[in-house]
């Protein structure tokens, strides 16, 4: 990549409920169903169909490895299993039903997405069309980004999930319960699906939350 520097966009959310992992799994690994990938295509305009076979889906193979995903269920059954290493029991939030807001509960998972650099990238210009607000084109027309090197987007990548590990996610590599590389939208980008627990030093075999 010689000594090119690239700025890439990041994005991190946070949720409290284990069972929201299934609908977010449904559309980061959407080429797993051709179900999904008709779903998510209708709420999504810039996901091209016909590319999403070239997406990547990962699940942590626990052995310090991320490995190929067959199934989503693959990537929440990796996820119960360091749920039972709690020391303390996941509190889920309760559900005001006079406000149908939700409070208290315990943050579980943290979902990152990633872009690759605009310089690890190539412009493909005039490729989307550019809706008005009642669903008209308007004549415009919106680029695609796609990967330069498919090799060179996917080592990135790698390299990001391991960043991730190393300085941001609590639990390290461990709390990484899976990943999907993306190269079917309008920039190529990486979605991490991890929990927010941590080896709990009271507590030798079992796990804390480390959210903060």
């Amino acid at each position: 990549m010689g000594n090119e520097v690239g700025r890439t966009g990041f994005h991190v959310t946070h949720e409290k409920s284990v069972k929201k992992r299934g609908a977010i799994l449904d559309e980061m690994m959407r080429e797993l169903k051709d179900e999904s990938i008709e779903r998510w295509a209708q709420r999504n305009p810039s996901i091209v169909v016909e590319d999403e076979d070239s997406n990547i889906a990962l699940v942590n193979g626990g052995d310090g490895d991320m490995v190929p995903c067959e199934d989503p269920k693959e990537v929440i059954a990796y996820g119960q299993q360091r749920l039972a290493k709690l020391s303390t029991p996941v509190k889920e939030p309760k559900r005001n039903p006079a406000t149908g807001k939700e409070t208290g509960g315990m943050w579980t998972s943290s979902m990152f997405v990633l872009h690759l650099p605009k310089s690890l990238c190539r412009e493909v210009k005039d490729f989307y069309p550019v809706f008005d607000e009642d669903g008209n084109e308007t004549g415009q027309r919106r680029s695609r980004w796609v990967a330069r090197d498919r090799k060179e987007a996917i080592r990135y990548f790698n390299d990001a999930l391991k960043y991730l590990a190393k300085e941001v996610i609590p639990g390290g590599w461990d709390a990484i319960l899976g990943a999907d590389i993306q190269f079917s939208e309008s920039t190529p980008h990486i979605q991490v699906l991890a929990d927010t627990f941590a080896p709990d030093p009271k507590h030798p075999g079992q796990l804390r939350t480390e959210f903060s």
